[in-house]
């Protein structure tokens, strides 16, 4: 029955073929998206209607898998409205890049291949099974042939791209080393800050200082305004439920909003067995967890006993202080509708089954062998109104409060629209609102106080003259608004009088860094052994402090924002010698790091074999994932792309209908 959906595909949809009939546009409509591409004459250029529903497919399509994994049902029509304007506009936008892509690389695809991608999808479905399928996403036949081919192009663009990934056994061996080699050292800490008060800046160091990094202190675009507000959290001191008619709005979204998920609180205690691990491994690990399992039953405590022989390195609660544990006890609950990583569906499966404080006998899980104990188990299924009343009151307040926000803003845009105001004062005076003021603000962070985020519409507010209103309601989620552009201070960097007291500041921090820089620099170079480093430490007034052994990529858990080159530039150090880095940025340290190399626990070669496989994909996945973020990147700055400012108040509009439909 899949050749019946393949004959209703029309011949053109293969290579761009689809990307034709999206292209016939009409200019009057609104797009979602415009870009500025050298394609196009550098002008900004709407993407088009077909783009934008290619796009709301494909995202339907992969909500519908993820949903779908989860046992979870759900209409064509909820999914349209779960997905978001910025989260639309974002797929478009790399769609377009890759689009781009394939048409300079002539990345095609072809009939046969959309043919079989097709068959390989629907494989083993009648006709029947397949429209029912497609009804759940809310697409039709062609719709989704076109959706498929869209997203078959879009991949191989990516493919195209993450292609030049290569990974060298050197390279996975450098990768593994890391993760599992570990290293001790003895190190001194050198804090730029303890030499701030050997800085004595002059009137002529400062300027010399300013003149120097002036541009660190431009600033941009700033302006006042004052405006006329209605604000939701006004709305929302005069919305009160009844006692009904929380009642009512339980009983009508008991089962979606206050339905509770079987969760279980546990302790356990890991013995690390591979999946290939020999059966000697296997039964000597079965027998130590039911040894261990007797004397609790004998009386032993649980958490003590994890302490001591949990494998799972999730137990040691401060890396900084091994001795300071977590009793056995896992991060997060144990829910029955969410994995249970790291430790898999077999310790979900036995977590979610016990009772409180029961303890399960040895279970094999996807990281060894576990015993698992329920501290606190929260049974499922629908909360009764008494459990639920209170979250129920606040879910309706927020649903009344932004009903009768929706209403007020378009009461609000009626009489702004219904005559023509010369002042800002006079329809303030017309709408028995206030006016108020804001200190001046930083125009590019687009953000005003109480107002909120104003990005979206920075372009319309830019364009204001000082002492003009803009004509039209504004709108964040906090407030409806006008808004009045008071004065305005272009880009500038200010002079060295207004910006005294930071030039100061950055002059003692930036000095005091090149001191401990000194410092630091000649303990390294003087320092030939571990008892001239301590001496030489001594003498400066430092420490002399020891690590435990760690891995290199655990290395931040240790001494916290260590310079990030750490990892890689120790694998070809050698034992014994001494070194210098930084913490915190590099360029800016709040400390220096001179560390002796003191030993080295080396990576089991014999292990690296095993894991090849494992590693190998995993560090090409990773890498694959690094360059097609920077690709993407890269066109983003090459490409610019913005979301239209009027379609985002398409969501607004939508829950409008909605309310009148109720």
């Amino acid at each position: 029955m899949f050749w019946t959906l393949v004959l209703v595909i029309p011949s053109f949809v293969f290579f761009y073929g689809w990307q034709s009939s999206s292209r016939q546009r009409s200019e009057e409509r609104q797009s979602l998206v415009f870009v500025k591409d050298r394609w196009w004459g550098l002008r900004w250029r709407p993407l088009s209607e077909g783009d934008q529903r290619l796009a709301q497919d494909a995202l339907q399509e992969q909500y519908v898998r993820i949903l779908r994994a989860h046992n979870e049902k759900v209409s064509g029509d909820d999914l349209r409205n779960t997905i978001g304007t910025r989260e639309l506009a974002r797929q478009m936008m790399d769609a377009y890049y890759l689009e781009r892509l394939a048409r300079k690389e002539h990345l095609e695809v072809t009939q046969e291949e959309l043919y079989a991608q097709l068959a390989a999808y629907f494989q083993g479905q009648t006709r029947e099974d397949i429209l029912k399928e497609l009804g759940a996403m809310g697409m039709a036949e062609q719709q989704f042939a076109q959706m498929v081919a869209y997203r078959m192009m879009l991949a191989k663009a990516q493919e195209f791209i993450v292609s030049r990934a290569k990974a060298s056994l050197f390279e996975l061996w450098q990768e593994y080393q890391v993760g599992q080699e570990k290293i001790q050292i003895q190190y001194v800490r050198i804090p730029t800050q303890d030499y701030e008060s050997k800085v004595k800046p002059t009137s002529d160091s400062l300027q010399s200082f300013y003149e120097e990094h002036k541009n660190n202190y431009r600033v941009g675009d700033r302006a006042d305004f004052r405006y006329v507000a209605l604000f939701r959290a006004d709305v929302e001191k005069d919305t009160e439920p009844t006692t009904d008619s929380v009642a009512a709005f339980y009983e009508k979204n008991k089962e979606k909003l206050f339905s509770r998920p079987r969760s279980a609180e546990v302790s356990h205690i890991l013995i690390k067995v591979p999946a290939d691990a020999p059966t000697s491994a296997v039964r000597a690990a079965d027998q130590k967890l039911t040894d261990l399992a007797r004397k609790i039953k004998a009386g032993a405590n649980f958490g003590q006993l994890a302490d001591e022989f949990t494998e799972d390195p999730v137990n040691v609660a401060d890396p900084k202080d091994p001795t300071e544990k977590r009793h056995g006890k896992i991060l997060n609950p144990v829910r029955e509708d969410l994995p249970c990583i790291p430790y898999g569906d077999e310790f979900k499966k036995v977590a979610l089954s016990l009772k409180r404080d029961e303890i399960s006998s040895p279970v094999r899980t996807a990281m060894g062998f576990e015993l698992i104990q329920a501290d606190n188990v929260t049974s499922g299924g629908v909360l009764s109104f008494d459990e639920g009343k209170n979250e129920a009151r606040q879910l309706l307040r927020s649903e009344l409060t932004d009903g009768e926000f929706r209403k007020r803003g378009e009461l609000l845009k009626n009489q702004l629209g219904a005559k023509t105001y010369s002042t800002l004062d006079s329809f303030a005076q017309a709408v028995g609102l206030p006016v108020a003021e804001t200190a001046q603000v930083d125009l590019e962070a687009g953000y005003l106080p109480k107002i909120g985020s104003i990005r979206e519409d920075l372009d319309l507010i830019k364009d204001l003259r000082d002492g003009e209103f803009y004509a039209g309601v504004l709108r964040t989620s906090d407030a409806c608004f006008v808004l009045e552009l008071v004065k305005k201070e272009p880009a500038h960097i200010p002079p060295f009088e207004k910006v005294a007291d930071a030039v100061r500041e950055d002059s003692v921090t930036s000095e005091a860094a090149h001191l401990a820089h000194v410092d630091a620099r000649a303990i390294t170079s003087q320092a030939k052994t571990l008892d001239e480093l301590k001496k030489l430490a001594t003498v400066k007034g430092f420490q002399l402090k020891q690590t435990e052994p760690f891995t290199r990529d655990n290395a931040d858990r240790i001494l916290p924002n260590l310079d990030p080159n750490f990892r890689r530039l120790t694998l070809g150090y050698k034992v014994g010698t001494i070194h210098l880095t930084t913490q915190g940025n590099p360029q800016s340290p709040i400390a220096y790091i001179v560390w002796f190399y003191e030993k080295r626990e080396e990576a089991s070669r014999e292990q690296f074999r095993k894991d090849l496989p494992t590693l190998r994909a995993e560090y090409l996945m990773e890498l694959q994932q690094a360059l097609f973020e920077e690709w993407l990147h890269d066109q983003r700055q090459k490409i610019p792309a913005k979301i239209n400012p009027a379609f985002l108040k398409q969501e607004e509009m939508e829950e409008k209908a909605e309310q009148a439909t109720e």
